[in-house]
């Protein structure tokens, strides 16, 4: 949570936009980035469709959840560089 507001205050202070949990705005426009900083379940709100750019607590390490390539992005890009090597560590993409 800590790391959460963290970023919100920093975004603040940028004067950034963003919006926490629009999903309705996912389901419309099928371009919008969805920037995940939650737990798994936040995945299971986000329209199939939707690109993804993890962002931290999601899974501690990819043996929490070593399916999770394969139920949520056979379609899908994965934007974060870091996620790359640890999601699909035998190369699978």
């Amino acid at each position: 949570m800590r790391a959460f507001l963290n970023l919100v205050d920093g975004l603040d202070r940028l004067g950034t936009a963003y919006r926490i949990n629009d999903y309705r705005r996912l389901r419309r426009d099928r371009n919008e980035l969805a920037c995940v900083f939650g737990k798994p379940h936040v995945l299971d709100k986000i329209p199939k469709h939707s690109p993804i750019l993890f962002g931290t607590s999601i899974y501690s390490h990819p043996k929490d959840n070593p399916d999770l390539p394969l139920l949520y992005f056979p379609e899908r890009k994965i934007t974060s560089e870091w996620h790359v090597p640890m999601l699909y560590p035998q190369g699978l993409i």
